[in-house]
Parts: C-alpha cells; sequence; structure tokens
C-alpha cells in the first residue's frame, strides 16, 4: 500500500491484521500492523531496470554479432560464386555470375 510520511514523501507499506481472542475464542480485539517496505520496493525496482538495461545491451550485441556472421557467410558464398564463374566457359553465363560478386 501506498502511504504520505509526516513531509509528505510517499512511502510503502504492508498491511498486516491480526485478531485477538479471549479464552472463550470470542474476538476482543484486531492487532494491526504497518511495515515500512519502501526500501524493499526502491531495491526492487532498480532491479527492474537494470535487468531491462542488460537484456537490451544483450539484444543490441547479439543482433550486432548475427549481422557480422551473415555479412561473412555471404563474403563466402560471393567468393565461391566468383571462383566456380572462372571455370565457366560460355561468356554469357560467367557475365552473370561475375555481376553478382
Amino acid at each position: 500500500m501506498e502511504f504520505l510520511d509526516k513531509k509528505g514523501q510517499k512511502v510503502y507499506g504492508r498491511l498486516t491484521a491480526s485478531l485477538i481472542r479471549n479464552e472463550r475464542g470470542d474476538i476482543t480485539s484486531i492487532l494491526v500492523m504497518i511495515s515500512n517496505i519502501t526500501n524493499q520496493i526502491k531495491t526492487e525496482e532498480e532491479l527492474k531496470k537494470q535487468t531491462h538495461d542488460l537484456v537490451k545491451r544483450i539484444k543490441e550485441v547479439m543482433l550486432k554479432e548475427i549481422h557480422h556472421r551473415v555479412k561473412n557467410n555471404l563474403q563466402v558464398i560471393s567468393s565461391l560464386l566468383y571462383l566456380g564463374a572462372r571455370n565457366i566457359k560460355d561468356p554469357q553465363a560467367q557475365r552473370v555470375f561475375c555481376h553478382i560478386s
């Protein structure tokens, strides 16, 4: 739950209530306790932000690595086509392969 402290700042609290009974089991009172969990909530929010930032960075690194690998693989294919085109005797077919690389 959210509360305002004496200075008007937002604090977070956990409300716990317990019934107090007498010897016969009748409810005589209710004990209510509010625990300040502001630091816990702030820590959780900071961890969520750090996790989000880390996931974003990992995605960026992975995309760069994938781009690099695809580019290298395409270069290998292009080089193989160029090398293969050198063995083609038909001039028209050779022009097609040479324009690809």
